[in-house]
């Protein structure tokens, strides 16, 4: 069993979170398929037949009006329409995670299903989306003034979604409080997001780089012949790329909770007020400050 509500350092936040995903692998992984990984191949599917599209043509452009009319149709309608898929397909597999996580702590000797994680999903798509869009006009916003205010905000709104979950907070409370929780903790949680972000992108790889690959020698005409394989390993590529969004949510989670834990000490208020009501309790699920305490006090 995992326990959420714990302080945690640097390197135990990164192996907690390997832990809980290679223990839930199979509960959250059927989750994701199911509720994110439509949204995300469907994206994957039209970014891939747009892609055809353009890149079939692209060497056929030996004019400087040719080359500026390629650029403007990477921004085709075809395109945004696939990011905005792969986008809510990311922004799905963020709260399927969170929701599983929320469901885990609340009974974690249950076997959580599908159903049970969709009904809990469906409560938050809608703010989810109103999040993902302030965030993006803040973000967008600060990045206008200068990069430094727009890489803090980026970090700083990076536990907003968790909070929207596991508190079932408005979306300005949600960022108001991202902003609370990271205030003093900003540059380790820069460093969590990077450790997953880089891992993701390790593993990414292996859907990412025969889709690119394909992807380029369309733009040269060596494969025109098999574009509906620039298709199919495009839409893998977006399905694996939005799965693994899944690492950096659950260290976001352990983030969250570990913000929590020191700047507010529920887990710990919470194991005093169990104490007396249960005579056995495991290492795992007893916070290590009331463990020391209850040692150096002796049984009364």
């Amino acid at each position: 069993m995992t326990t959420f509500a714990k302080r945690r350092d640097f390197g135990e936040k990164i192996n907690a979170t390997f832990a809980f995903l290679i223990e839930q692998i199979k509960g959250l992984g059927v989750a994701l398929l199911y509720i994110a990984g439509p949204v995300a191949l469907i994206g994957g599917v039209i970014t891939g037949y747009a892609q055809v599209g353009i890149l079939g043509n692209a060497h056929t452009v030996n004019t400087p009006e040719g080359l500026v009319g390629f650029y403007s149709s990477l921004f085709s309608g075809g395109v945004l329409v696939g990011v905005l898929f792969q986008a809510l397909g990311y922004l799905l597999t963020s709260l399927v995670t969170y929701c599983y996580i929320r469901l885990y702590i609340q009974q974690p000797d249950r076997n959580i299903e599908v159903s049970d994680v969709w009904a809990e999903v469906q409560q938050f798509i809608g703010s989810g989306l109103m999040l993902g869009v302030a965030s993006l006009f803040i973000i967008g916003f600060a990045f206008v003034l200068l990069v430094l205010p727009g890489i803090y905000v980026t970090v700083a709104l990076s536990l907003a979604t968790s909070i929207l979950v596991f508190e079932r907070a408005d979306v300005g409370k949600a960022i108001s409080r991202s902003f609370s929780l990271i205030s003093d903790n900003w540059w380790a949680t820069l460093g969590l997001l990077m450790v997953m972000g880089i891992v993701a992108s390790i593993i990414g790889m292996v859907f990412t780089l025969p889709a690119g690959i394909v992807t380029i020698m369309l733009g040269t005409s060596a494969l025109k012949e098999l574009s509906i394989l620039s298709i199919i390993l495009t839409a893998i590529s977006s399905l694996g790329t939005s799965l693994l969004q899944a690492l950096s949510a659950t260290a976001a989670a352990f983030q969250y909770f570990n913000l929590v834990e020191e700047k507010e000490g529920n887990g710990l208020l919470s194991a005093i007020d169990s104490i007396g009501q249960t005579q056995t309790r495991s290492d795992e699920s007893t916070p290590g400050s009331v463990r020391r305490a209850m040692e150096e006090e002796g049984d009364y």
